[in-house]
């Protein structure tokens, strides 16, 4: 057998590096030839998430997907992690397929920070119709009115009120997605709102309208 002498293993060597960069060289080559904006990680919808819905641990994995795709489908304020989408509240109307951005999502620690001593107060409506057919569910803001027993006026007593939880007539709490009625709501509000609300529920019958945010 005949031996490779140094001369030539080195040869052999240097072809063997030269054609491992040149393979690497062409697959990068056909990599921008395919995607010449680069490619990015986005967050998508696997599902159509409604407005008010409170992104948490526990729903993040089922509303969402990360996948690569090209840098020409990148959005405005694009989602890039995790951390981005925690505890976040939709603010509109998310499609499933839709690759999302910090545009459709507002701060649940911004909207509660802008209550002085916050409170959770709870009342009762006698009807559904008072709460907007019983749609209301947890990540909603909402006015509160009432009908005055005597003069029978519409009067307003809170605006802008998130809405923290929601329970059936039976006392069931209800998660966005069930479609139970809801007629007893839990609202985070500061104590001299508390005190309002109060003396107003004793004064006339509750009205709720949900806010398009």
């Amino acid at each position: 057998m005949k031996l490779i002498n140094k001369e030539n293993f080195k040869g052999i060597f240097l072809s063997l590096i030269v054609s491992v960069i040149v393979f690497i060289g062409l697959l990068i080559g056909q990599q921008s030839i395919l995607n010449p904006n680069g490619t990015t990680i986005a967050y998508i919808a696997t599902s159509n998430i409604g407005k008010g819905t409170l992104i948490t641990n526990d729903n993040i994995g089922k509303l969402f997907k990360t996948k690569k795709v090209d840098g020409e489908l990148e959005v405005d304020n694009a989602i890039k992690s995790k951390r981005d989408l925690l505890n976040k509240i939709v603010n509109v109307q998310v499609n499933k397929g839709q690759v999302v951005s910090a545009n459709e999502f507002i701060d649940k620690e911004s909207v509660l920070a802008k209550i002085e001593n916050p409170v959770e107060a709870s009342f009762k409506a006698t009807d559904i119709s008072q709460v907007v057919g019983g749609t209301i569910r947890t990540g909603d803001m909402i006015n509160i009115s009432t009908i005055n027993q005597v003069t029978k006026e519409n009067e307003n007593v809170l605006n802008n009120v998130y809405v923290n939880r929601t329970f059936s007539n039976e006392g069931k709490e209800v998660n966005r997605g069930d479609t139970t009625p809801v007629v007893a709501i839990n609202i985070l509000i500061s104590k001299d709102d508390e005190a309002k609300l109060n003396k107003a529920l004793g004064t006339g019958q509750v009205r709720v309208s949900k806010i398009d945010k």
